[in-house]
């Protein structure tokens, strides 16, 4: 009944219920009602008139969550897009800690434009980590193939240096 009550205020909600929506992501017991609430959160933020103002609900709750949360948080920051979201996201990239690394690569590989694109083939050219190039570069022409914000030629120019670094 939780999980049909979040997929529902994924259509429907607005900015409103973000604060509870991240309270229950942070809540949740198990992975399959973390992915309904990151799912209704970042839904929820996406609809706000301005989805900078959720994105920084979420992204400062980062630094009092533990590493697993923090992953799940930042894998909604990837849903919801936006500069503060990327952001945190980057920070999280260009830190030291593994775990924290690879949330911010599945964030990033979700992202809802284009605007992780440049980050996302650093990933696939720099790290040291084939499962982190994997992630990214599936993330990256994931992103090529739905970012509305692209033309046909930039979409070809992209996946040519995706073609590249792989």
């Amino acid at each position: 009944v939780g999980q049909e009550a979040l997929r529902s205020l994924a259509r429907v909600a607005g900015e409103d219920p973000v604060p509870a929506l991240l309270h229950r992501l942070l809540r949740a017991e198990n992975d399959t009602a973390r992915e309904a609430a990151a799912k209704a959160l970042a839904a929820a933020a996406r609809r706000a008139p301005d989805r900078e103002t959720p994105a920084a609900t979420i992204a400062a709750s980062l630094p009092s969550l533990d590493l697993e949360r923090q992953g799940w948080a930042l894998r909604a920051l990837g849903r919801v897009g936006g500069t503060t979201a990327l952001g945190a996201v980057r920070t999280a990239l260009n830190g030291t800690d593994p775990a924290r690394r690879e949330a911010a690569v599945r964030a990033l590989a979700e992202w809802p434009d284009a605007a992780a694109g440049d980050d996302l083939l650093a990933v696939v050219k720099t790290s040291p980590e084939a499962r982190l190039r994997v992630l990214a570069l599936r993330g990256y022409v994931r992103l090529v193939r739905e970012a509305p914000d692209l033309t046909p030629a930039n979409r070809l120019a992209m996946l040519q240096e995706a073609l590249q670094a792989a």
